[in-house]
Order: structure tokens, then C-alpha cells, then sequence
């Protein structure tokens, strides 16, 4: 049983699938925005799509920290809904960041 009577072992195994998935899912997103850079760089020079990818990268640098804290911690140091909820924030602030990627205008590009 753990340490922790709030967290079962089906839990901890959740938590640990989750994060292991989200890291994968991240490395591979942090590539995408190299590439979205690329195009739209390429279709509208200048600092937007540089300083977009600025800002990809800071907050995909703070999921990866947070993926590191959490298998290198005891996880069942907190509740789940601690992880979680770390979990959630960095999402949110990696979609906020994605988010104004859709409107970018390419009527000049090319492709």
C-alpha cells in the first residue's frame, strides 16, 4: 500500500502514463513549431513567427521541467490532483500559445 492512503498503486500508474505520454506528445509539438516557424517565416518574415516560437519553447521548456520534477519526486509526496493540476496549467499556457497560429494570414505564401 503507499505511503500515501489517498493515492492507489492504479493511480500512481495513471499519473505515470499520463506524464509519459504528455512528454512524448511535447517533444513531438516542439518539433511541429520548429517547422510551423519555418513556413511561416518563410511566408511572412519578420519577428512575429520568431517571437511565436520564442514563446512555444518557454512554456514546452516549463512542461519538461515539470516532467522531470514528477519522476524524480515520490508522487505520492502530494495528491494526485497536485500533478494534475500542474499538468492542466502547463497544457493551458501550451495552448494559448498554439492558439494564434490558426488566423495567421499566408495569401502570400506560395504553398
Amino acid at each position: 500500500m503507499p505511503a500515501n492512503p489517498r493515492t492507489t498503486n492504479l493511480e500512481q500508474e495513471r499519473l505515470r502514463l499520463l506524464f509519459r505520454q504528455a512528454y512524448s506528445a511535447s517533444r513531438v509539438a516542439l518539433s511541429g513549431a520548429f517547422v510551423c516557424t519555418a513556413f511561416f517565416y518563410y511566408a511572412r518574415p519578420g519577428a512575429g513567427p520568431l517571437l511565436w516560437l520564442l514563446g512555444v519553447v518557454v512554456f514546452t521548456l516549463l512542461r519538461f521541467a515539470l516532467y522531470r520534477a514528477f519522476f524524480d519526486a515520490d508522487i505520492d509526496r502530494h495528491p494526485p490532483t497536485y500533478w494534475l493540476r500542474r499538468h492542466t496549467l502547463t497544457a493551458a499556457l501550451i495552448g494559448c500559445a498554439w492558439g494564434p497560429l490558426p488566423p495567421v494570414p499566408l495569401d502570400v505564401a506560395p504553398a
